[in-house]
């Protein structure tokens, strides 16, 4: 009878977003192999390696419709331990501590271009045509995309 009176305080609803470490990095790591193929950002590298960290970045964001924080760990990932490896990790510690110092709402941020910034294009895309296509309903959509119906129009703007 103890067990089932502890299931009764634990929240469900939370347990389900916040899934087992692992499980998450394998699916993080498997949508990089298929958003950001590695011959293909090692090839983009390769070819503008006079590029700075930023400059690189830029370039293979706007090239793979993916965020900074997502081509800055893809790189990370892909490279060998070294000074090149070292500072594309100092750039995604440095984005990714000013993503997480930001406040979650209001102050001033333009809340649609974050949403592009945090998550890429291509997924955002991907929210709004199973939205489009009646797989999702728009309360999946401010879940998944983590922001406020009323910016939907103004989102979608940017990735279009």
């Amino acid at each position: 009878a103890t067990n089932l009176q502890n299931h009764k305080n634990t929240n469900y609803k939370r347990l389900s977003y916040n899934p087992d470490a692992s499980v998450e990095r394998w699916c993080n790591n498997f949508a990089g192999d298929i958003i950001m193929p590695k011959d293909a950002i090692l090839n983009e590298m390769n070819n503008n390696s006079e590029y700075s960290t930023n400059k690189m970045i830029n370039h293979l964001t706007r090239k793979f419709c993916a965020s900074k924080t997502a081509i800055a760990v893809r790189i990370v990932n892909l490279l060998d331990k070294g000074p090149l490896k070292d500072e594309y990790l100092k750039y995604y510690q440095n984005i990714s501590s000013k993503l997480i110092a930001k406040t979650g709402g209001g102050g001033g941020q333009d809340m649609p271009k974050e949403c592009v910034n945090r998550y890429g294009k291509r997924y955002v895309r991907l929210v709004f045509d199973s939205k489009a296509r009646g797989l999702i309903t728009t309360h999946n959509m401010a879940e998944y995309l983590d922001l406020k119906i009323k910016h939907f129009e103004k989102l979608e703007a940017l990735i279009y």
